[in-house]
């Protein structure tokens, strides 16, 4: 697949943490995750390790304004919706982030999480601070 210029450029604000926490959306995640999930196809671990320690980096740094913060089970839910979709597409070198959205557009509904996880489960305590296998689906 293809990271435009302007993609890279807001993937290396939010790595160095000068991106607005305004900018700091569902689908600016499901951007950074698109590009970190092309550069570690394959490889779970660091998938995740970059994930987690960009967005813990991320928030140190606009503690302030976070209502809930890091979600070890939600990340890992988005995550590995973004490694199932990038990997139905892995052939398509010329699809940039945006066309990718329009084949894959169930990745920009953010109840999605919902069809596989209560509510109840998902928002635990535990949930939040380690992954938790859906309870629904």
């Amino acid at each position: 697949m293809r990271i435009t210029d302007d993609d890279r450029l807001f993937f290396q604000q939010w790595k160095q943490t000068t991106l607005p926490f305004e900018k700091w959306t569902h689908k600016a995640h499901l951007l950074v995750s698109f590009i970190i999930v092309n550069e570690h196809l394959g490889d779970k671990n660091a998938i995740y390790k970059e994930m987690k320690e960009g967005i813990e980096r991320f928030n140190s740094i606009h503690k302030e304004k976070l209502k809930v913060g890091f979600h070890e089970t939600i990340t890992r839910f988005w995550l590995n919706q973004m490694e199932l979709s990038v990997e139905k597409h892995k052939e398509e070198n010329n699809l940039d982030f945006e066309e990718f959205l329009n084949k894959e557009k169930h990745l920009l509904d953010t109840r999605l999480m919902f069809e596989y996880y209560s509510k109840e489960l998902l928002f635990s305590e535990q949930a939040k601070k380690t992954f938790v296998s859906p309870d629904l689906k």
